[in-house]
C-alpha cells in the first residue's frame, strides 16, 4: 500500500462540512472511472464470444436477475459493457491529501467485459452510507427516504453523478439509474459468493424501496 494515496474516499467525506461537498468529489471519482470504462485498447473478448448484458447479469444471478423489474431489464438490453472494477465502492478509492490524485484499489473483481454501470452505481449510492451515518439507528427504510425522496443536497449529487457519466459515455442518465436494482442484485451476489452474511447490508434494502416507491425525479434526469 506504500504507492497509493493516503487515505480513502469515505475519510475525505467525514471531512466535508455540507454535504454538497460530496459533488466535486464524485465529479473526480467518475472521471477516473471513465479513464478506465473507455479505455483505448483494452482487452475485450472476440466478438463472436462477446456476451450480451443480459446474458452477463443472467450469468452471474441467474433467475433472480427478474427481481429487477422490468424497467431495469429494459435499461439492462442497452448497458455498456467493458472493463470494469468490479467492486468499486468509496473504500476502495483512494485519495491523495492536498492534491486531486485518486487511485483505484482491490482488483480482484476486475472484469474485462462486465456491465460498467454497476461501478457506477456502487459508488455514488454507497456513499448515502457515509452521507447519513445514522442510518444504523434509524434504519434501512429512513435511509432509502434520504436517498429518492427527500430534495436535499444529496439528491443533486446523485444526478449530477449520473449526468456526468452519462455525457462522458453516450448514455442515457435515466437508463443508468433505471439499472440500480440489477446492480443491487449484483452487489449482494458479490458478497454472498464470498460466503459472507448480507441480511444486514442496504443492498437489497435499496432495492426495494426504489422498485416500491419508483421516485418520480430518476425520469428527470436526462431533462
Amino acid at each position: 500500500m506504500e504507492w497509493a494515496p493516503d487515505h480513502d474516499l469515505p475519510d475525505a467525506v467525514a471531512a466535508l462540512t455540507d454535504p454538497a461537498g460530496l459533488d466535486p468529489l464524485l465529479a473526480r471519482c467518475v472521471e477516473l472511472m471513465l479513464r478506465l470504462h473507455t479505455a483505448a485498447g483494452a482487452w475485450q473478448p472476440p466478438p463472436a464470444r462477446r456476451a450480451s448484458p443480459l446474458e452477463i447479469a443472467h450469468g452471474f444471478l441467474g433467475a433472480d436477475l427478474e427481481r429487477a423489474g422490468p424497467a431495469a431489464l429494459a435499461a439492462l438490453a442497452g448497458a455498456r459493457t467493458g472493463p470494469t472494477h468490479g467492486d468499486l465502492g468509496p473504500w476502495n478509492i483512494r485519495c491523495a491529501t492536498g492534491r486531486d490524485t485518486l487511485t483505484l484499489i482491490d482488483w480482484e473483481d476486475y472484469q474485462p467485459a462486465g456491465i460498467q454501470a454497476i461501478d457506477l452505481l456502487n459508488t455514488v449510492f454507497t456513499c448515502a452510507l457515509l452521507i447519513f451515518p445514522e442510518y444504523p439507528r434509524r434504519g434501512f427504510e429512513w435511509l432509502g427516504e434520504q436517498v429518492f425522496h427527500v430534495a436535499g443536497p444529496f439528491r443533486s449529487v446523485v444526478a449530477n453523478a449520473l449526468r456526468r457519466y452519462a455525457r462522458g459515455t453516450g448514455q442515457s442518465a435515466v437508463a443508468l439509474a433505471e439499472l440500480l436494482p440489477v446492480a443491487c442484485l449484483w452487489l449482494d451476489r458479490r458478497i454472498r459468493n464470498q460466503g459472507r452474511d448480507t441480511s444486514g447490508m442496504f443492498y437489497l434494502p435499496l432495492m426495494d424501496h426504489f422498485l416500491r416507491t419508483a421516485p418520480h425525479w430518476i425520469g428527470e434526469l436526462d431533462e
